[in-house]
Formats: structure tokens, C-alpha cells, sequence
């Protein structure tokens, strides 16, 4: 009986992700970009580099690099891709072209199955899949053609490769290139990467101390797999804004203007109140109360770092910065902790696998 009951709960599972994933396809594929935000910096980029790349590269232009009104220092990979696709159809089609965001959407929920599986049962990880895939908020952004949904899906390949290589016995450096790979490929998708790479960059440094702190050698060759295709991914970029003058700020003036302490109690009411990530930061933060032992040990800790670092990196933003504007008008807050959403849900499915610390280093060496 357990076993049909079992098979029963997968299937019902599996009919959740599907509704759900072909619902934001069909959304996305029904209206153009709507949303000012993606409408005045990605989507105007890609229409002004499909129509005028020259222009577009021109510093003495008024297009350069998407004009004034379209930020220029913005990361530009997006509406690069979004360009490609109007130059393979020879027209723009910014109905066709929602299929991007949609399909960064169906990568994630099939990500994140994987994810779970390396470590927990299939139904735990079919049950966290679902979860993730009926989050109002990360549904919206599979079809409102916003960078934050890319950004949030390379972060958390990146940050899983990267737990991965930090909580395996015998880790493979592979692990460990794909996270480089993908933490310098945010930087490229919006201002907030480099940040997020810090913090992922701060957490590597973290294991390398805790576990190779005595030899040189060894640092010498993480840093290498996971440092090297960062800086190859990075680097470009950082040239090509030092060459043209562009900041890495959203924002003119002093870059600390003082303290928001309001900011904290607006930010709490944001997530758990008026944003919709439905009942999710209630049901994160009761289990880590209930598996506050579990959740504090190593290497489950690596996970939390990343993802209070997130959140800490962001508060300081918001507390000290001019931002502090967008943090009260409801502008950013759902959107920068969409990213953090994906490795919340990886971090409770670890806590509810039922392995102990120990024992999670050694199980995909046993599958």
C-alpha cells in the first residue's frame, strides 16, 4: 500500500510541475514585454542592437549602449541573446522572444530536480520541485521578460555546483569549473552580480580555510578551477567598463548616504507579507527552528552562509545606500530575493533527507 501511495504522491507531483511549466510557456508566448522596467533597459537594448548595432557601440551616441533612459551600464548578455533571436527570424518579436524567459523558467524547476536528487528520495525531491515551480513570483518572472529569473537561475547553478564539490568525499573539479563557469556569467546578467559572486567567492574561501588550510598547494589548485573561469568570464566585461568610463553603481552621488532603519521592517513585510512567494518564507524559517542543529552543522552550513549572505549583502544595499528609495516603493525586494528562493527550498530538502552531516559527504559516492 505504501508503495501505491508513493507512486500515487510522485505522479500528482509531476502533474503540478507540468501544469505549471506549461502555463508560463503558453503566458509567455501570448503578450509582448509590458513591464516598463524590461521594456526601457532589456528590451529596448536588444531592439537598438538589432536595428543599430553600430550605434549601439558608438560612445558618442545617443544609442550607446541603449541610451541614457536604458542605464548603459547595465550588463548587456540578455538582450544580446534577445537581439540573436530577432536576427534568426528577421524581425522583432517580442512575443517569440518571451520564450527565452520561459525556457530559463523550465532549466530551473528541471535544475533543481536534479539538484535534489543527488542527495534525497525522488518524492522529497519531486515534493521541493513543486514547491518551487508554483512560487507566484518566480511564475510572473518565467514570463515578464526581466533579467532577475536568469540571474537567479545562474546563481543557483553556480552555487549548487559549488555546495556539491564542498560536501562530496571524493569531489571532482569539474563541480568546481561549472560553479566558476556560472559565477562569472551572472555578473554579465545585472549589476547585482558581482555582488552575489562576492558571496559565493566569500563561502569558497570559508572551505578552503576549514579544510586545506595547511597546504598551499592544494589552495593553489581550487582557487585555480574555481578563480580561473571566473576571471575568463569576468574579466571582459570589467575591461570594457573601465575602457567607457561605466560605473558598477545604479545611482549618482555619494554611494552611503546615511542610515535606513526602516528599510529592515519594510524589507520583512515585503517577503513575508505583500510579495508573493505564497506561504514559502514562513515554511523556510519554521524548519530551520525545528533543524536548527542540523542546519548549523557542516557542510549544511554552506548553504545557509550563501544564503544570509544574500540576504545581508542586500540589507546593506538597502539600510545605507541610496537604493533605500526602490526598497520602500516595493521596486526591488521581491526581485533581489527571488534569487535566494531556489537555494532555499535545495537547502529544506537537504534538512528533512534525514542524513546526518557525516553521512551526506558519502552519499553520491554510493549511488
Amino acid at each position: 500500500m505504501r508503495k501505491y501511495f508513493a507512486l500515487f504522491l510522485q505522479l500528482f507531483l509531476i502533474l503540478i510541475i507540468i501544469f505549471e511549466i506549461g502555463f508560463v510557456v503558453l503566458e509567455s508566448t501570448l503578450r509582448p514585454v509590458m513591464q516598463f522596467d524590461a521594456l526601457s533597459n532589456w528590451a529596448w537594448k536588444a531592439k537598438v542592437l538589432f536595428y543599430q548595432p553600430y550605434e549601439f557601440f558608438n560612445k558618442t551616441s545617443d544609442l550607446f549602449l541603449g541610451g541614457g533612459s536604458a542605464h548603459p551600464n547595465y550588463p548587456f548578455f540578455l538582450p544580446m541573446i534577445m537581439a540573436g533571436i530577432y536576427y534568426l527570424f528577421g524581425n522583432v518579436d517580442d512575443a517569440l522572444v518571451g520564450l527565452l524567459f520561459a525556457l530559463h523558467f523550465v532549466i530551473l524547476i528541471v535544475f533543481m530536480y536534479i539538484s535534489l536528487r543527488w542527495f534525497v528520495s525522488r518524492s522529497r525531491s519531486l515534493l521541493f520541485t513543486a514547491m518551487l515551480s508554483t512560487i507566484p513570483l518566480l511564475s510572473y518572472h518565467g514570463l515578464s521578460a526581466y533579467a532577475d529569473l536568469p540571474l537567479t537561475l545562474y546563481f543557483s547553478i553556480a552555487a549548487l555546483f559549488l555546495f556539491k564539490y564542498m560536501s562530496v568525499s571524493q569531489s571532482r573539479k569539474s563541480d568546481l569549473v561549472v560553479a566558476g563557469i556560472f559565477a562569472g556569467l551572472i555578473t554579465w546578467i545585472k549589476l547585482e552580480g558581482l555582488m552575489l559572486s562576492a558571496v559565493l567567492f566569500m563561502v569558497f574561501i570559508l572551505y578552503v580555510w576549514r579544510t586545506n588550510y595547511r597546504s598551499l598547494t592544494s589552495i593553489g589548485k581550487q582557487c585555480a578551477f574555481f578563480v580561473g573561469p571566473f576571471l575568463i568570464l569576468f574579466l571582459p566585461w570589467f575591461v570594457f567598463k573601465l575602457y567607457f568610463g561605466l560605473s558598477y553603481s545604479n545611482v549618482d552621488g555619494p554611494l552611503f548616504t546615511g542610515f535606513h532603519p526602516e528599510v529592515v521592517i519594510n524589507f520583512f513585510q515585503q517577503v513575508f507579507i505583500s510579495n508573493s512567494f505564497h506561504l514559502w518564507p514562513g515554511i523556510f524559517l519554521i524548519m530551520l527552528l525545528f533543524k536548527a542543529r542540523k542546519a548549523f552543522s557542516y557542510p549544511y552550513t554552506y548553504i545557509l552562509f550563501m544564503i544570509f549572505g544574500v540576504i545581508s549583502a542586500y540589507l546593506i544595499i538597502y539600510v545605507f545606500t541610496p537604493s533605500y528609495e526602490f526598497a520602500l516603493d516595493g521596486t526591488v525586494i521581491g526581485r533581489n530575493m527571488l534569487t535566494i528562493v531556489p537555494l532555499s527550498i535545495f537547502f529544506a530538502g537537504l534538512l528533512l533527507s534525514g542524513k546526518k552531516s557525516g553521512e551526506l559527504y558519502m552519499f553520491l559516492d554510493e549511488m
